[in-house]
């Protein structure tokens, strides 16, 4: 600072471990407060003045007089020996302004940690039996310090080589000088010791649970051609909170036959355990996939010519840059990006139709000043697009809904089938051609989807005396005689489920919490209530088993497939579940469905073994 020597700022050398600490200091203020303030001169006593000498001899033993120097020219005035800040010190004014300003200065505060340590008397530095280091009333482990960084590598989805980052390092140091820095080897390790922590009380709670387990899995394949199987687990706990945790991600080798993945599956439940209590097994069957995909090929060719024209304005920052400009110009408001379509995912085209139809207007000004863009969509494309659009929210809506992680799906499955059944039937009847031959199309296709599942359902649950051996039938015979007259005489008593039907109907509510109603009032229909917990728990949607793999492009990354898949499965299946864990604890993160993946970066190869 100008004005001020180096001289007058001490180093840290200057301080020896005998040094006061700021505790110290502001403790002090009742010891000085006597010799601080001279008593009051009286003005009608005539005496001569007194050499101020030894009053400031005194006043300068006090120990705030370390952390202040005297400044001279005869005025009684100090300076911080930190951050230099002049107040008035000594004689009438005493040292309690000094001490006041000690205990708050900002440069005397934000000393290391060693040299707080060095001028703290009070602290005691140690080191126990088991290696840890206590110093106060903190204790200081380096084993929960390395599980501590493990687990946010887990949950943020940080590199593993972030240890070996000279910054991070640097970084960490300054936080805690007595953390030794690990390996990426040794932080590999530390997360696969999470991992089987964390299986290990997975496995007690899959031991303990009375109701059944609704199982999803899908297969992807990542940039590499490498196949995963995600499985996941649904089930309601013992507060009727519905809870999803991903229970393998396994490495799929060719070839991916029917029998292949159901050994693979079935060997995954058998390590878990859980193979008797699976209520249902969903998997992704692209039915509702084929429905929409039939009504989006009659307008193909106008789709393809709007999607040529997202992918040129979006595939450099200096055409998007344009792009937006443009916008502007036109008083169009920006407020979504371009975004560009998967083919095969009807949804993502839904998307890119509804977005890029706000700008419609830009792209034929941009033809004029671009003479390379030769994909302008015509009116007509536009106009098919917005129909297709509009018809197709419909669809969207319902599968969000049944994309749900956190809420049951099965209880609302039936109304929005319905809907879309009932959309279908009026769009069939549009005075619209084009209309009328898309909806027809789609409908034909709901329909044989729709027919498909009625005829497996009731072909598996067919059951007569023929379905069973000779030696047998007898007995069998006997049980549907039981049954049947069982059912003829139940008419005059009145069961738990009549007692239930006679219940008068709920108003209908979009807030109404299913789960929290069996929760409180299910008490009075025991069987009924573990029929709910199980039947509620199934999911419509495989979204839980997709979403691994929705954040890059619903594939793995090539860079994190070179992992081992041990390692791969430990950070997919480690995430999900120390995220549940702190959304059990009161700290939900602030994530969606389609967030439980990891973040590929180019660090993360060169792992073989």
């Amino acid at each position: 600072m100008e004005g001020y020597s180096n001289d007058a700022i001490p180093s840290s050398a200057n301080y020896s471990a005998n040094s006061p600490n700021v505790n110290e200091v502001v403790n002090c203020v009742n010891e000085g407060a006597a010799e601080s303030v001279p008593p009051p001169s009286d003005p009608s006593m005539s005496k001569p003045p007194v050499a101020p000498s030894s009053k400031r001899s005194r006043n300068l033993t006090s120990s705030v007089w370390e952390h202040f120097t005297q400044i001279g020219g005869g005025e009684n005035r100090s300076s911080c020996n930190y951050c230099k800040h002049e107040l008035k010190a000594g004689g009438r004014s005493g040292t309690t302004s000094m001490r006041n300003h000690l205990a708050s200065c900002p440069k005397e505060n934000s000393q290391d940690i060693v040299e707080c340590l060095k001028k703290q008397k009070q602290l005691s530095l140690t080191t126990n039996n088991d290696g840890k280091v206590r110093f106060g009333n903190f204790t200081f482990d380096q084993e929960v310090s390395r599980k501590e960084l493990a687990s946010s590598i887990i949950m943020h989805e940080y590199p593993l080589s972030m240890v070996d980052h000279i910054g991070f390092r640097k970084f960490v140091s300054s936080l805690q000088p007595l953390f030794k820095m690990v390996s990426r080897n040794t932080i590999k390790d530390d997360v696969l010791r999470i991992y089987g922590s964390e299986k290990e009380r997975m496995q007690i709670v899959f031991d303990k649970l009375k109701s059944r387990i609704a199982i999803t899995t899908d297969l992807w394949t990542s940039n590499q051609k490498k196949g995963y199987m995600s499985i996941t687990a649904h089930y309601i706990d013992e507060l009727w909170v519905l809870q999803s945790r991903v229970l393998s991600f396994i490495y799929m080798p060719t070839p991916h036959t029917m029998d292949v993945l159901a050994s693979n599956l079935m060997d995954a439940l058998t390590s878990w355990n859980i193979e008797t209590k699976v209520s249902t097994i969903t998997v992704d069957n692209c039915y509702s996939n084929d429905v929409v995909k039939d009504g989006l090929s009659i307008i193909e060719n106008s789709i393809e010519r709007i999607r040529s024209s997202v992918a040129y304005w979006s595939a450099s920052p200096s055409r998007v840059e344009k792009f937006e400009d443009m916008a502007r110009q036109m008083k169009i408001p920006f407020s979504r990006k371009l975004c560009l379509d998967c083919k095969t995912c009807w949804n993502s085209t839904f998307l890119m139709l509804k977005t890029t139809i706000l700008y419609k207007d830009v792209f034929p000004r941009l033809q004029l000043r671009d003479k390379n863009y030769s994909h302008l969509p015509s009116d007509y494309d536009w106009s098919m697009a917005e129909i297709i659009a509009e018809k197709l929210e419909v669809f969207y809506n319902a599968t969000k809904l049944f994309s749900g992680r956190n809420y049951p799906t099965s209880n609302c499955f039936f109304v929005q089938i319905g809907l879309l059944r009932t959309s279908l039937v009026k769009w069939c009847n549009d005075d619209d051609l084009f209309i009328k031959s898309m909806a027809t199309k789609m409908f034909e296709k709901f329909e044989n989807n729709s027919r498909h599942s009625r005829t497996s359902s009731s072909s598996s649950s067919k059951v007569t005396v023929s379905n069973v051996p000779t030696s047998q039938q007898e007995d069998f015979s006997k049980l549907v005689a039981f049954l049947n007259e069982s059912s003829t005489n139940s008419s005059t008593v009145n069961s738990e489920l009549d007692h239930y039907l006679e219940e008068a109907t709920l108003p209908w509510s979009q807030d109404f919490d299913i789960l929290n109603w069996w929760k409180t009032l299910g008490i009075r229909y025991p069987t009924l209530q573990k029929i709910a917990k199980d039947i509620l728990a199934i999911p419509v949607s495989t979204v839980a088993s997709e979403s691994a793999f929705s954040t890059s492009g619903r594939v793995v990354s090539p860079h994190r497939s070179r992992l081992h898949p041990n390692t791969l499965e430990a950070l997919m299946c480690s995430q999900n579940w120390l995220w549940n864990s702190n959304e059990n604890e009161g700290s939900p993160p602030n994530l969606d469905a389609s967030s439980y993946c990891l973040c590929i970066t180019e660090e993360d190869v060169g792992e073989s073994n």
